[in-house]
C-alpha cells in the first residue's frame, strides 16, 4: 500500500498555491525536494511491486514499512500546513506587539519555519532508507527500464480431470444448457461468468468446455486467456484465437487486415465455442469490443463466447445473456475439497481429530474453494494436531503462499485498482468482520481521512460525496463488496472474510482492532477500531497509551451496553 500513500502525499503537494509557498523560501525548497522524491519513489514502488510480493523477505518488509510510516507522517505535516494556510493572517498593533507576535506560536512565518524543519526531517528519513536513493538517476537504475511491472495471472489451459471438480455439478449443467440454446437475435452470443477470485470460474469453464455434449454440439472450440491484453491489443487477440483454432499455427507475421480476413475464413459457417478467460478491464471500450465481435458474426447461429471475469461492469458490457453469478460453496462441499487435498493418497490414515479441526478451518474460508484447497495443501504433510491448530488460529495471509494460492489470486484484484481506490479499500479493514457497512457513514469517514478528492477535470457540480459513491460502485463492480442493498439514499453491504483479511494485509500494521487490554498494538498504528468488547471500555484504551500517531478511532459497541462518556472524551 506504500505506493498509494506516496501518491496521496504527491497530490497534496501539487495542491498548494505557489504564491503561498513562496512566503517562506525554506518551506518551498523542502516541499519541492519532497515532491521530487515522492514522484521517484512512487515509480520505484510500482515497478518493484511484483518482486516485493514474490520475494517477501524480512528486509524488504522492513523498508516497505518504513516508507509507509514516513509518508503517513508527511501526510500529517502537510495537513497541518494546509490548515495554517487557510487561516487569515493579519499583523496589527505597535512594534513591540509585532515583535512579541513574531516569537509567539501563532506567528505564521515562525510556523512555516517549523513546518520546513519537519519536512526536512522527513526528507532525511527517506535518504536513510538503504534501498532508496532520492536522486532520480539512482532510482532509474534500480527500476531497470523505468516501466511499471504489473503482475499478471499465469496463462490458463483447458485440460482438467473431472475428479478435480467438487460441488459445481448444478452450475455445470446450468451453463451447458445455456450453451446449447440457439439465439433469435445474434449468431454469436456471449455468456459472462462472474465471481470473486478463487471461486472457481476457470475450473467451471474448463469442465464445461470438455463436456461430451459440448464437444458434439460445437464444430470448433477455442480457449484463449485474455488477462490484461484485452483492452489494448486487438491484433494480439485475433492471433491468439487463430492459434487456438489451428492447433498452434503462428500468425505473428500477418498485418491486421490479413488477420481479419483469416479469422472470418476460419470461422465462416461454423458453430464455434470461444472461451475468453480472465477479462479484467472494460473501461467503456464498447467500440473495441463491438469491432472484435463483428469479426465473428459470419459463424453459424448458436455460436457462443464464454467470458470469465471478476468485474460486473465487464459482464454487463460484453454479455448478451444475463451474467451467471457463481455462488459460494456450501461447507459440506468445501470439506470434501479440503479432505481431498489434505489426505490425498493416504485416506486410510485419516485422523478423526484432524477432521474436526479441518471442519473449523473450512468454516473460516467462507465458501471459497481456492482458499480451502490452499489450506488443505499446506496441511498435507502435517500429521500432528498442534500443526493443524496453528493453521486454524493463524490468519491465512500470514501463511506461506504459492503463486496459485488464494492470497496471490485476490491480490491480483487489489493490484488492478487505482491508488486512490486502494486507499479506500484498505481503510474498510477498520470495520468488524461480517458487519453491515453503511455507505453514507463510510464515505464520510473516507472524506475525513482525506481519501477522496475532486479531479481537476471533474464536473464542477460534483461533490466529494459523489466521488465517494463512484469509488464505492467501482469496488462493487470488481466484487470487493457483497450483499449490497439499495435503501434509496444510501447502500449497505458486507465484505467476505477473505477480502476483509486482504484489506488488513495491505493496511499492514497501520490498522488495528482492539478486543482486550492485553492486545498488542504497533507503535505506528494510525487507525484503531473497538467493537463488542468483553472488557470495560476505558480499559480498552490501555494498548493506546503512548501511541502518538493515531488519527482515527472507530467503535461499534452493542447498543445494550452503551459507551461511557469518559471513554469518548479520552478518545478525543
Amino acid at each position: 500500500m506504500a505506493e498509494s500513500f506516496v501518491n496521496n502525499v504527491f497530490d497534496k503537494l501539487s495542491s498548494f498555491a505557489l504564491e503561498e509557498v513562496y512566503l517562506a523560501w525554506n518551506v518551498r525548497n523542502e516541499l519541492q525536494k519532497l515532491s521530487k522524491t515522492s514522484t521517484s519513489i512512487e515509480e520505484f514502488l510500482w515497478s518493484n511491486a511484483d518482486q516485493q510480493q514474490q520475494q517477501a523477505k524480512s528486509r524488504q518488509d522492513e523498508w516497505h514499512e518504513k516508507i509507509v510510516d514516513i509518508f503517513y507522517d508527511a501526510d500529517d505535516v502537510l495537513d497541518e500546513f494546509q490548515i495554517e494556510l487557510s487561516k487569515p493572517q493579519v499583523f496589527q498593533g505597535s512594534i513591540s506587539t509585532k515583535v512579541r507576535c513574531f516569537f509567539s506560536r501563532s506567528n505564521p512565518l515562525a510556523f512555516r519555519f517549523k513546518i520546513a524543519h519537519k519536512i526536512k526531517e522527513i526528507n532525511q528519513r527517506i535518504a536513510e532508507i538503504p534501498c532508496l536513493q532520492t536522486e532520480s538517476n539512482d532510482l532509474a537504475m534500480q527500476r531497470g527500464d523505468g516501466h511499471a511491472i504489473h503482475r499478471e495471472r499465469e496463462m490458463t489451459h483447458s485440460f482438467i480431470l473431472d475428479s478435480d471438480v467438487i460441488g459445481r455439478e448444478e452450475d455445470k449443467e446450468g451453463i451447458v444448457k445455456l450453451l446449447m440454446q440457439l439465439s433469435d437475435h445474434d449468431n454469436v452470443s456471449v455468456i459472462p461468468i462472474v465471481g470473486i477470485g478463487g471461486l472457481g470460474k476457470t475450473t467451471l469453464a474448463k469442465i464445461v468446455y470438455n463436456h461430451k455434449k459440448i464437444g458434439e454440439h460445437f464444430k470448433l472450440k477455442m480457449w484463449v486467456c485474455v488477462s490484461n491484453d484485452f483492452n489494448f491489443n486487438l491484433k494480439k487477440m485475433i492471433e491468439k484465437i487463430l492459434r487456438s483454432a489451428t492447433n498452434g499455427e503462428n500468425f505473428d507475421h500477418l498485418e491486421i487486415e490479413e488477420l481479419q480476413n483469416k479469422i472470418r475464413e476460419t470461422l465462416n459457417q461454423k458453430r464455434f465455442l470461444l472461451r475468453l478467460d480472465d477479462i479484467w478491464n472494460w473501461n467503456e471500450e464498447v467500440a473495441k469490443w463491438e469491432e472484435f465481435r463483428s469479426l465473428l458474426t459470419g459463424a453459424e447461429n448458436g455460436s457462443k463466447i464464454i467470458v470469465t471475469t471478476r468485474s460486473k461492469s465487464v459482464a454487463l458490457g460484453v454479455g448478451t445473456f444475463p451474467s451467471y453469478n457463481l455462488e459460494l460453496l456450501h461447507d459440506d462441499k468445501c470439506l470434501s475439497i479440503f479432505l481431498k487435498w489434505a489426505f490425498r493418497n493416504r485416506s486410510q490414515e485419516i485422523n478423526p481429530k484432524l477432521v474436526e479441526i479441518g471442519k473449523r478451518i473450512v468454516r473460516k474460508c467462507k465458501g471459497v474453494p481456492l482458499a480451502v484447497r490452499t489450506l488443505g495443501c499446506m496441511l498435507y504433510s502435517k500429521t500432528h494436531e498442534r500443526q493443524w491448530l496453528c493453521v486454524l488460529e493463524s490468519e491465512i495471509w500470514k501463511l506461506k503462499q504459492k503463486d496459485d494460492d488464494i492470497l496471490p489470486a485476490l491480490r491480483l484484484s487489489y493490484n488492478d485498482l487505482e491508488p486512490k481506490i486502494k486507499r479506500c479499500f484498505a481503510y474498510c479493514s477498520i470495520f468488524p468482520k461480517d458487519s453491515e457497512i453503511n455507505t453514507y457513514q463510510l464515505i464520510q469517514m473516507w472524506m475525513a481521512q482525506g481519501l477522496i478528492k475532486l479531479e481537476d477535470n471533474s464536473d464542477q457540480t460534483q461533490e466529494l460525496e459523489d466521488v465517494g459513491m463512484d469509488y464505492f460502485h467501482t469496488l462493487c463492480s470488481k466484487s470487493f463488496f457483497q450483499d449490497v442493498k439499495d435503501h434509496g439514499f444510501f447502500f449497505t453491504f458486507k465484505m467476505h472474510d477473505l477480502l476483509h483479511d486482504l484489506a488488513l494485509s495491505v493496511a499492514q500494521t497501520k490498522h488495528s482492532t482492539i478486543k482486550s487490554p492485553a492486545e498488542k498494538v504497533s507503535k505506528n498504528v494510525r487507525h484503531v477500531s473497538f467493537y463488542d468488547p468483553d472488557s470495560p471500555a476505558d480499559e480498552l484504551l490501555i494498548p493506546l497509551r503512548e501511541k502518538k500517531k493515531v488519527c482515527s478511532i472507530y467503535f461499534q459497541f452493542n447498543r445494550v451496553k452503551p459507551v461511557e462518556r469518559s471513554f469518548v472524551e479520552t478518545c478525543i
